[in-house]
């Protein structure tokens, strides 16, 4: 998906709005106690603000809350750091694939979770690029992110 001038095409979706819960502090197996927001944007999310997020603790936080009694269903993990004013910066684990590099519903979440204010566009930084998350007043979300064709195919059915 190009345009005329060979740059990637920009796509907004309407994500609607996202349920958020208040904080919960849970205990893992291994004994580490912490505070995380559930958060709804069709599909649940785990959200954790920290300071850092090297790969083995988004590894070992994204397992253990996907057996955890509070998410029987499994759960999207984020971890997200507030890394520069109207920029957060996160990394995702999602349930039933592990590691990934972007997740959109996990970029509302984090923007519903650290809210930001209605109108704004916060930026959040995943792995795998760059995506912008807009609240309107009655709090719907749009995302907005590069559109880029990564395949071709053919479906018969």
């Amino acid at each position: 998906l190009r345009t005329a001038g060979g740059r990637v095409a920009s796509v907004t979706a309407d994500m609607g709005r996202a349920a958020v819960c208040a904080a919960q502090t849970l205990t893992l197996p291994d004994g580490e106690t912490i505070t995380l927001r559930r958060v709804s944007v069709g599909n649940p999310h785990a959200v954790l603000f920290r300071a850092s997020m090297p790969d083995a603790a988004l590894l070992r936080l994204g397992t253990a809350l996907q057996t955890h009694p509070a998410f029987p269903g499994g759960v999207n993990v984020e971890l997200v750091h507030l890394s520069a004013p109207a920029t957060l910066r996160m990394r995702v684990f999602e349930r039933g694939s592990g590691v990934t590099s972007a997740c959109g519903t996990g970029a509302c979440a984090a923007f519903a979770d650290g809210v930001c204010a209605s109108g704004a566009d916060i930026t959040v930084r995943l792995d795998g690029g760059e995506l912008t998350v807009r609240a309107e007043p009655d709090g719907t979300l749009f995302l907005t992110g590069a559109a880029e064709e990564i395949c071709e195919g053919t479906a018969w059915v």
